[in-house]
Formats: structure tokens, C-alpha cells, sequence
């Protein structure tokens, strides 16, 4: 028999009415290191949707060329090895994703009444396991992805260089491959240590939530 789908949204309540107009994000939750920002949507108001992004901040991003790699390898292997929550999730009208930053971003979106059940199935497998050859297969597609990317229109180039600028931190890419052909299971192995232990937890909440809802986030991370 299939599994039951537990992401299936049972409420469609609209918790965002007893909120006030607010152009910019507030700071609603404060505390052991996590941070939760909310703002509502004022185009969308009458939808029970809503966007939640965890930001996993950590400076060797930006510095270390090989934290660089390992954090686009790691969402990589984490996207693919999660198709099985990601298919659940669209089901139930929500998605849910991993991708490299100023460290990592977990992207939750869709229907906001379970969506601190999908966090929770979501993080469970955060710490991702890979054996070497898994390992040397998203290296593979990371090197792969940059050279496609060299093939594209001038004006995506100059936009994704732009890009990396203001939000990723800038290397050269015949460097970023030199460096992704000598990491080691060792090295992704030390770089999530080192991140679990040493980073800060940003959270951003757009659309339908209300401070339980907050709550309930902050409580799973």
C-alpha cells in the first residue's frame, strides 16, 4: 500500500489578519542563536501560501574556495538524494530545496499548514551521506555546470558574475575547478562538521504565518 501523505494541507485559514501593514520584514523571534524575520504579503493576503527560507550562514563561503564547492556539492547531493520528499511535497502543493549561498539556504514554499512538518522531514536528512564515488559523480556535475554556464549568452554570463558578486562571494572559475578535482570525502566530511558547529541560523518567513507558526519553525532547527 502507499505511504499516507502527511504534507496534505487540513487548513486553508488566513492567519496573517490580525497583523498590521508592514513594508519590511520584522524581527519576531530572537532566540539561542535563531533569528526569525515575517512579513506578510500584501499582493497575495487571501492566500494560505508562503515562502520560508532557512539561511545557514557561515564566512568560509565567501573565503574558502573549497567551502565554495563543497556547499554547491552538498545541496546538490541533498536535492537529489530528497526526490522522494520533494515529489511528497508537490503533491501536497509545496516544494522544498537546498542550494549553496553564504553557506546553505533550505527554501520551503506552497501551502503553509504543514509546512513545519515538511521543515522537520527536511532537516532529517540535512547532514548528507555520500560514499566516494557519489561524492566524485556531484563533483563531476558541479565541474559540468560550470562549463556549461561559459557557454551561455554574454548577458546571462555577465548577470551570474554579477550574481555571485553580491550574494556568493567571486572565484574564478578555471579555479573553482582546479579546486573541486582535489576534494576529498575527508574534506566534505570536515566541512559539515565544521558548519553544524559553527554558524548562524537566519530565517525568513513571506505569506501566510502567524507567530505559532514562528514558533513552530524555530522549534525545528
Amino acid at each position: 500500500l502507499p505511504t499516507v501523505n502527511r504534507l496534505l494541507p487540513e487548513s486553508s485559514a488566513i492567519k496573517t489578519a490580525e497583523f498590521g501593514d508592514h513594508e519590511n520584514p520584522e524581527l519576531v523571534y530572537d532566540k539561542q542563536g535563531v533569528k526569525v524575520w515575517r512579513q506578510a504579503s500584501q499582493n497575495f493576503a487571501e492566500q494560505p501560501k508562503g515562502l520560508v527560507e532557512v539561511y545557514v550562514n557561515t564566512p568560509d563561503a565567501l573565503t574558502d574556495i573549497k567551502a565554495k564547492v563543497l556547499y554547491s556539492v552538498w545541496a546538490d547531493l541533498y536535492n537529489l538524494q530528497q526526490s522522494k520528499l520533494s515529489t511528497e511535497a508537490a503533491v501536497a502543493g509545496m516544494s522544498v530545496g537546498l542550494e549553496a549561498s553564504n553557506g546553505l539556504i533550505l527554501s520551503l514554499s506552497g501551502f503553509t499548514d504543514k509546512q513545519d512538518v515538511l521543515l522537520a522531514q527536511a532537516l532529517e536528512s540535512i547532514n548528507v551521506q555520500t560514499t566516494q564515488q557519489g561524492l566524485a559523480q556531484a563533483l563531476d556535475r558541479f565541474q559540468r555546470g560550470l562549463l556549461n554556464k561559459q557557454k551561455q549568452f554574454p548577458f546571462y554570463q555577465a548577470f551570474d558574475e554579477y550574481s555571485k558578486l553580491i550574494r556568493t562571494g567571486s572565484f574564478d572559475t578555471d579555479e573553482l575547478i582546479k579546486t573541486a578535482q582535489s576534494i576529498t570525502l575527508a574534506d566534505f566530511k570536515q566541512l559539515k562538521q565544521h558548519t553544524f558547529s559553527n554558524n548562524e541560523l537566519r530565517v525568513f518567513t513571506f505569506g501566510n504565518y502567524n507567530q505559532q507558526d514562528v514558533e513552530a519553525i524555530a522549534k525545528e532547527l
